[in-house]
């Protein structure tokens, strides 16, 4: 329900459970919780509570901040991340700072975490993946440079990426039979 009032009643109102304002949720770093009108919600921040969950803003600088989860677009259209700020990357060269709670969202639309790179399949398909994720696609079958095949003094057989034949080499293996 809404009442209007002349705003020499608004206090009063407020003593008996009326809200100025929609009302909203305020947090405090305790988790506890305050509802509130949305005509408030400056006065109760500047006594420590927050509009939103608490989360923790990050500058390239290492700085932190901790606001309330409402105001993460201001704070990230000022320079400040959304978690860790990390660099992803595009095909075409371009690098792009964004927070570690946003690389996901990235991901989606084209850029890499980490600089991109070829992973291979048996069949012969290719495909980029971030230098950050090669070890996932590894466990799934996907060889970190071309599949090449090794061979062991004792007659074992395997296919190894390119990229890893050096560390094989290292303890025995071999690219010939």
């Amino acid at each position: 329900r809404t009442l209007e009032v002349d705003d020499s009643e608004i206090e009063a109102n407020r003593q008996v459970g009326w809200f100025y304002g929609k009302p909203v949720t305020m947090y405090a770093l305790d988790g506890r919780t305050l509802t509130v009108g949305e005509n408030d919600i400056e006065a109760y921040r500047q006594v420590g509570w927050f509009y939103g969950k608490p989360v923790t803003m990050y500058a390239l600088d290492g700085r932190t901040l901790t606001i309330g989860e409402n105001d993460v677009e201001m704070y990230k259209a000022v320079g400040w991340y959304y978690g860790k700020p990390v660099k992803m990357y595009a095909l075409d060269g371009r690098t792009i700072m964004v927070g570690e709670k946003e690389i996901e969202a990235y991901r989606q639309v084209g850029w890499y975490y980490g600089k991109p790179v070829t992973m291979y399949a048996l069949d012969g398909r290719t495909m980029k993946v971030g230098e950050y994720d090669v070890e996932a696609y590894r466990q799934v079958g996907w060889f970190y440079g071309k599949p090449t095949r090794m061979y062991a003094p004792d007659g074992r057989i395997i296919t190894v990426g390119k990229n890893d034949v050096g560390m094989y080499q290292a303890v025995g293996w071999y690219t010939y039979p």
